[in-house]
């Protein structure tokens, strides 16, 4: 009989429910499908920090070091670490959420997950949602791409991202702690923010500061099921196959939960929100149209492959 395993997950973002959720069907699926013979401790923020020095580990080195063995993480803050993720910030790079599966759960996907292990030490499982498309949250309206015009703005520290904004004119704070939106907002009280990037069942915890939303689905606010290489190594084939088969499980089921969670959104917009704006046709258009130049500059050539860019347009 094969060996009892036990190992930790740590869930590193907000919202804590969120997350949460991912990691308790991870648990559910493995377990059962063990025979309980594998265990899943789950680890919060809090209790994280707590126990490790953040300063010297951080959640993801932690992770690498096979100190903590399994996370789920913004395939944004990803990029930090692999150059190659930053691909899923650009805008408009999904079609809809058909071309998304196809390249996600495709041999495009499998082989950006293996090739994060190769490069980090922290291989990739499957990719999730943990939110769905993007959305602009604001104190104030924006209902054309001018409006966004000289608003401070809260965005992930992804280069691509910041280009995004700096095309559209936006004056952006980075957010280098890869905080969700809100904690940024507290974080910086001194900050006047006009607005910033969430998705839509993360927007009942900025609604109060930015009470309306624009819908502008530009892209999708991804993340990815990890596990420590080291741990990954000391599993048998059978194991491995139990791993990846219960990450990619989980990410269908919650991929599928949140895009149901933003369609009830949208049917109740308007009692959950002070404004709810859809680009227009011809506003999507230009939007397209202003940021195209970034998927020709030598930014993105410098910082992920080309040839990867092209095969994910493709599928």
């Amino acid at each position: 009989m094969s060996e009892e395993i036990n190992l930790t997950w740590v869930v590193a973002h907000e919202p804590l429910e969120l997350y949460l959720r991912s990691v308790k069907t991870f648990k559910e699926i493995i377990e059962s499908e063990s025979d309980n013979r594998i265990k899943i401790n789950i680890l919060t923020k809090e209790e994280f920090c707590n126990q490790f020095d953040i300063k010297k580990y951080g959640f993801m080195r932690a992770i690498i070091k096979n100190e903590i063995q399994m996370g789920q993480f913004q395939t944004t803050a990803i990029g930090s670490k692999y150059k190659n993720f930053h691909l899923f910030d650009l805008p408009f790079l999904f079609r809809d959420h058909e071309h998304a599966r196809k390249v996600l759960d495709g041999s495009i996907g499998e082989n950006l997950l293996e090739l994060l292990g190769k490069n980090t030490g922290m291989r990739g499982l499957a990719f999730t949602y943990s939110g769905g498309f993007r959305i602009m949250v604001s104190s104030k309206p924006i209902k054309t791409l001018t409006d966004i015009k000289n608003k401070i703005l809260s965005i992930s520290e992804s280069p691509i991202t910041q280009k995004m904004y700096d095309l559209l004119e936006g004056i952006t704070v980075l957010d280098k702690e890869g905080d969700d939106l809100s904690t940024h907002f507290n974080n910086n009280p001194d900050i006047d923010f006009d607005g910033g990037e969430t998705t839509l069942v993360r927007f009942d915890k900025v609604k109060e500061k930015t009470p309306f939303i624009t819908n502008t689905k530009h892209s999708l606010f991804l993340t990815t099921i990890v596990i420590s290489e080291i741990f990954w190594n000391t599993l048998s084939e059978e194991d491995k196959i139990l791993f990846k088969n219960a990450a990619k499980k989980t990410a269908l089921l919650e991929r599928t939960e949140t895009i149901e969670d933003s369609k009830n959104f949208e049917l109740d917009a308007k009692n959950r929100c002070e404004g709810f704006f859809q680009l227009s046709d011809s506003e999507i258009q230009k939007f397209k149209d202003l940021t195209s130049e970034i998927y020709k500059s030598d930014l993105v050539k410098n910082i992920f492959s080309p040839v990867v860019l092209k095969k994910i347009i493709a599928a």
